[in-house]
């Protein structure tokens, strides 16, 4: 990376479990300051199944690793509030499902990507 630059990474691996699609995801912003260091500054896993004929997440856990502020790992205790609802919803209802002060901007990022895993899941053998 170049100095003073910034990067955002984001991983969603989708394969299939006894229980539905099983996700591990993670997101990652991290800055490269003038001498070259890249420090992460703000970093979430998510491990997720969901069903495969209802599409509904079944289960959620977010594991915050890296996160600016003391408040923010909060946040992640929200996630149980996305249990039950379609995957394929996600873009739409986690920025009103999550929200407020218990809620984080990176970690609803994360989330809106389950909204992929249906369809990802479906180019699975």
């Amino acid at each position: 990376m170049d100095h003073h630059a910034v990067r955002r990474l984001r991983r969603t691996d989708v394969v299939r479990d006894i229980r539905g699609w099983r996700v591990d995801a993670s997101f990652r912003d991290s800055h490269t300051d003038g001498t070259g260091i890249e420090t992460v500054i703000h970093e979430y896993d998510l491990h997720a199944i969901v069903e495969f004929s209802t599409d509904e997440i079944i289960e959620a856990l977010a594991t915050p690793r890296v996160l600016p502020y003391l408040e923010c790992p909060v946040a992640a205790a929200a996630v149980q509030n996305i249990i039950g609802m379609p995957a394929s919803d996600a873009r739409r209802t986690i920025p009103s499902l999550i929200s407020g002060a218990a809620s984080c901007t990176h970690l609803n990022d994360l989330l809106r990507t389950l909204a992929d895993v249906p369809t990802l899941g479906r180019h699975l053998p």
